[in-house]
């Protein structure tokens, strides 16, 4: 793949052949070869994450800086199994913190990208003190102290108690104090506050794909009706509606399509099949009774982008919000969707629902879609009808270019080099 995989002789027990990656099946395998690879002067970076999909940022930088080449790059995930083609080097938890901890405690000062947030938020925590050499740096995608508003109606949802609520903002608090640098995608006044009282230095990503995964947008309209599309998670109708309530979807898919559109998800990555069947039967159902009405298991980056490209008109960033939702006000002010960049890097315009106030304000300073109330949604086709698609393909190409991954990366890799003669 590069120079830094071909100088150092690697004792793998398995081995990718197309990129050559190695998945190392054991902690003492991993640390050993870091510890060569540091010993031959080539530059370490490690990546650690919960899930693959979901949250894509952490691939997009790995993939980008394992092809710039200055770093040997190792990916560890603790429950779901590495997405390949990213890391020069991989590692599978397969949920064990035991083994996770045997990788932390062994390895000597390195530099580390954490991406954890929500319930393991508390990994950063874990690992400083388990190895205080680390440089690391954390990226915090959520925080729940903004996320939840009313944290009685999240209590009584039963998906959180008092105490891991406590717990839980706790430890935001402290990576905020004790990261070597904080990571993070939000705008807008409680962030800002929150990042005055820190004692780390912070830097803003923008969770967009590397430039070679885009795809030019189309500069023609379709001829037939209206081709929505939406690509990330949505819940069941047995999710709880205070802390869920925007994600069970299939409202808003009956109110599009019965106005003539024709509606397309693309769901999270699940492990299996089988598990993505059964946790999601109403929106198997729905597919069957609604032919404008298309349910996908989720695929991979760049997978996804392809998927998507000249395929379909608008990708939504849309939500019914007046479900009995308790998401605080201030997460949704100021949060950025990885999935907003994912439509722009497939050439896609986007719809926002205007209660998304920083996602809403980027669309239309760019100029790269539209931005809908909830009185606009009963006549959202119709208006959809009378746009001319062709209107926004410029400003989508400019976007590309200016929010690329490549353009944090550059920042990170910046702090990486003055990390390490600090």
């Amino acid at each position: 793949m590069d120079m830094i995989v071909n100088t150092v002789v690697r004792p793998s027990s398995s081995r990718n052949q197309q990129n050559n990656e190695v998945l190392f099946s054991t902690p003492e395998e991993l640390v050993s070869d870091i510890r060569m690879s540091i010993c031959d002067g080539v530059p370490v970076l490690v990546f650690v994450a919960v899930n693959r999909g979901n949250f894509p940022s952490i691939e997009y930088i790995a993939s980008t800086i394992s092809d710039k080449g200055q770093y040997r790059t190792y990916g560890i995930y603790l429950k779901s199994r590495p997405p390949k083609n990213v890391y020069h080097a991989l590692f599978h938890c397969d949920k064990s913190l035991v083994d996770l901890d045997a990788i932390v405690s062994q390895l000597p000062p390195v530099h580390f990208y954490l991406q954890a947030h929500g319930r393991w938020i508390f990994l950063f925590r874990r690992i400083r003190e388990l190895n205080s050499g680390l440089k690391i740096a954390h990226e915090v995608y959520d925080w729940m102290e903004s996320f939840i508003g009313d944290s009685r109606q999240f209590i009584d949802s039963g998906m959180f108690d008092k105490l891991q609520i406590e717990t839980i903002i706790e430890d935001e608090a402290y990576t905020r104090q004790h990261s070597d640098l904080l990571i993070h995608k939000d705008n807008g006044s409680w962030i800002e506050g929150k990042l005055m009282e820190a004692k780390t230095s912070s830097m803003q990503l923008y969770p967009c794909p590397p430039s070679q995964w885009m795809e030019a947008p189309k500069r023609h309209g379709w001829a037939g009706g209206i081709r929505l599309v939406y690509a990330g998670q949505v819940m069941n109708n047995q999710a709880p509606v205070a802390v869920f309530g925007d994600l069970d979807y299939l409202s808003l898919i009956r109110e599009l399509t019965q106005q003539g559109a024709e509606l397309t998800v693309f769901n999270s990555v699940f492990s299996t099949r089988e598990l993505c069947q059964d946790l999601f039967s109403d929106y198997h159902r729905e597919m069957r009774n609604n032919p404008r009405f298309v349910f996908r298991e989720g695929i991979d980056m760049p997978d996804i982008i392809r998927a998507l490209h000249g395929k379909y008109d608008y990708g939504l960033v849309l939500f019914d919000f007046d479900r009995g939702l308790a998401v605080g006000k201030s997460h949704l002010r100021e949060t950025m969707a990885s999935k907003l960049f994912t439509y722009l890097s497939a050439g896609l315009p986007v719809i926002v629902s205007e209660e998304l106030n920083h996602m809403a304000e980027f669309v239309l300073e760019n100029g790269i879609g539209i931005v809908v109330g909830k009185d606009d949604r009963s006549n959202l086709v119709k208006m959809l009808e009378d746009i001319d698609l062709s209107q926004f393909s410029d400003n989508i190409e400019v976007a590309q270019k200016k929010y690329a991954i490549e353009r944090f990366v550059d920042r990170f890799t910046a702090w990486l080099n003055r990390s390490s003669t600090s």
